[in-house]
């Protein structure tokens, strides 16, 4: 959602929340655009802090270059959204890393839901605070792929992002 200001003849703003999906300024116009240019499979990364967003995007460029496309999501709502849109679009979804404690859904959940709607996505949760319970629940009921936990060693990331797409692709 975003807000949108309007200056009303009165002189007075007056504001109304619109929809990503129905905004000028949506993250998917971009997105839209470049999977019809380049139509790159996607790995999403989920993280409440855009600092380690940023980083993870940052690893993965390093990593597999421009061989996919990558899309950060601050939220595991925003997660759903984007492999919505993207699913409309008909782009491949290769993995999602999410982290595990983030506000309001989780990251086992947010697995969870993935998994029911999009089960060939492979799934990997990062955590430093996940209990046993949660990544139990996230190998049972979204194939979790893999959890690691944090502090996060990048050569570990990478090599277990390979390892998944190679093992299912």
């Amino acid at each position: 959602m975003r807000v949108q200001w309007i200056l009303g003849r009165n002189g007075l703003f007056q504001f109304k929340f619109i929809p990503w999906h129905d905004s000028a300024y949506s993250p998917f116009l971009k997105l839209k655009r470049n999977q019809m240019e380049q139509n790159k499979a996607v790995i999403l990364c989920v993280d409440d802090e855009i600092v380690i967003l940023n980083s993870l995007k940052k690893q993965l460029k390093k990593a597999f270059g421009e061989t996919y496309n990558y899309e950060m999501a601050e939220s595991a709502d925003e997660a759903l959204e984007i492999l919505n849109e993207l699913q409309l679009d008909e782009t491949n979804i290769l993995l999602i890393v999410s982290d595990w404690l983030m506000p309001g859904m989780k990251g086992d959940e947010l697995l969870i839901q993935v998994h029911e709607k999009y089960a060939h996505i492979i799934t990997i949760m990062l955590t430093g605070q996940a209990d046993d319970d949660a990544i139990k629940r996230a190998k049972e009921q979204a194939n979790l792929y893999c959890c690691l936990h944090k502090p996060l060693n990048t050569k570990k990331l990478i090599e277990t992002i390979q390892s998944g797409l190679a093992s299912h692709g």
